[in-house]
Protein backbone atom coordinates (compact mmCIF):
# COMPACT_ATOMS: atom_id res chain seq x y z
CA UNK A 1 0.00 0.00 0.00
CA UNK A 2 2.83 2.39 0.86
CA UNK A 3 4.55 1.87 -2.48
CA UNK A 4 1.71 1.68 -5.00
CA UNK A 5 -1.28 3.17 -3.15
CA UNK A 6 -3.38 0.01 -3.45
CA UNK A 7 -5.05 -1.43 -0.37
CA UNK A 8 -4.86 -5.04 -1.50
CA UNK A 9 -3.97 -8.55 -0.48
CA UNK A 10 -0.32 -9.49 -0.02
CA UNK A 11 1.75 -9.10 -3.19
CA UNK A 12 4.01 -12.14 -3.45
CA UNK A 13 6.33 -10.13 -5.67
CA UNK A 14 6.29 -12.22 -8.80
CA UNK A 15 3.62 -12.97 -11.31
CA UNK A 16 3.83 -16.76 -10.86
CA UNK A 17 3.20 -16.66 -7.11
CA UNK A 18 0.37 -14.15 -7.49
CA UNK A 19 -1.17 -16.24 -10.28
CA UNK A 20 -1.00 -19.35 -8.09
CA UNK A 21 -2.53 -17.60 -5.07
CA UNK A 22 -5.05 -15.23 -6.71
CA UNK A 23 -5.48 -16.43 -10.31
CA UNK A 24 -4.21 -13.05 -11.46
CA UNK A 25 -0.80 -11.38 -11.78
CA UNK A 26 -1.45 -8.72 -9.15
CA UNK A 27 -3.11 -9.11 -5.75
CA UNK A 28 -6.80 -8.23 -5.64
CA UNK A 29 -7.82 -4.99 -3.92
CA UNK A 30 -9.84 -5.21 -0.73
CA UNK A 31 -13.43 -4.11 -1.22
CA UNK A 32 -13.73 -1.51 1.55
CA UNK A 33 -17.38 -0.91 0.74
CA UNK A 34 -18.07 -4.26 2.44
CA UNK A 35 -16.76 -2.90 5.78
CA UNK A 36 -20.04 -1.72 7.26
CA UNK A 37 -18.97 -1.22 10.89
CA UNK A 38 -17.97 2.35 11.88
CA UNK A 39 -14.22 2.91 11.42
CA UNK A 40 -12.05 5.56 13.04
CA UNK A 41 -8.63 6.41 11.60
CA UNK A 42 -5.83 7.42 13.99
CA UNK A 43 -2.34 8.77 13.31
CA UNK A 44 0.65 10.05 15.24
CA UNK A 45 2.44 13.26 14.30
CA UNK A 46 5.79 11.54 14.89
CA UNK A 47 4.98 8.72 12.45
CA UNK A 48 7.20 8.87 9.38
CA UNK A 49 5.37 6.00 7.62
CA UNK A 50 1.79 7.22 8.01
CA UNK A 51 1.73 11.01 8.16
CA UNK A 52 -1.20 13.38 8.42
CA UNK A 53 -0.22 14.75 5.00
CA UNK A 54 -0.15 11.21 3.61
CA UNK A 55 -3.57 10.42 5.04
CA UNK A 56 -5.07 13.61 3.63
CA UNK A 57 -3.38 13.05 0.26
CA UNK A 58 -4.67 9.50 0.22
CA UNK A 59 -8.18 10.69 1.03
CA UNK A 60 -7.96 13.22 -1.78
CA UNK A 61 -7.18 10.27 -4.04
CA UNK A 62 -10.56 8.79 -3.03
CA UNK A 63 -9.03 6.12 -0.86
CA UNK A 64 -9.67 4.76 2.61
CA UNK A 65 -12.13 7.08 4.35
CA UNK A 66 -14.04 7.86 1.18
CA UNK A 67 -14.36 4.18 0.28
CA UNK A 68 -15.44 3.15 3.78
CA UNK A 69 -19.24 3.38 3.98
CA UNK A 70 -19.34 4.37 7.66
CA UNK A 71 -16.27 6.43 8.71
CA UNK A 72 -16.27 8.01 12.17
CA UNK A 73 -13.39 10.40 11.58
CA UNK A 74 -9.65 10.97 11.48
CA UNK A 75 -8.00 11.54 14.85
CA UNK A 76 -4.46 12.58 15.76
CA UNK A 77 -2.87 11.01 18.84
CA UNK A 78 -2.35 13.95 21.23
CA UNK A 79 1.43 13.62 21.54
CA UNK A 80 3.70 15.16 18.91
CA UNK A 81 6.27 12.34 18.98
CA UNK A 82 3.81 9.43 18.77
CA UNK A 83 5.13 7.20 15.97
CA UNK A 84 4.34 4.01 14.07
CA UNK A 85 5.84 1.69 16.68
CA UNK A 86 4.06 3.47 19.54
CA UNK A 87 0.71 2.11 18.34
CA UNK A 88 1.90 -1.27 19.62
CA UNK A 89 4.68 -0.59 22.11
CA UNK A 90 4.21 2.98 23.32
CA UNK A 91 4.33 3.18 27.10
CA UNK A 92 1.52 5.75 27.12
CA UNK A 93 -0.45 4.28 24.19
CA UNK A 94 -3.29 3.23 26.47
CA UNK A 95 -3.73 6.74 27.84
CA UNK A 96 -3.03 8.57 24.57
CA UNK A 97 -4.96 6.34 22.17
CA UNK A 98 -6.64 3.19 23.39
CA UNK A 99 -8.77 4.67 26.18
CA UNK A 100 -10.24 7.08 23.59
CA UNK A 101 -10.63 4.25 21.09
CA UNK A 102 -12.63 2.21 23.63
CA UNK A 103 -14.99 5.19 24.10
CA UNK A 104 -15.47 5.39 20.33
CA UNK A 105 -16.08 1.64 20.12
CA UNK A 106 -18.59 1.74 22.97
CA UNK A 107 -20.47 4.53 21.20
CA UNK A 108 -21.03 2.32 18.15
CA UNK A 109 -21.63 -0.95 19.98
Amino acid sequence: MYINGNFAALDYGNMTANLHKYNQSVPPPYNLSLVTHPISLHYGDGDLLVTKKGILLTLDMDFTEKKLPNPVGIFPVPFKNFNHMDFMWGIDAKKLLYDRLIVIMDKYR
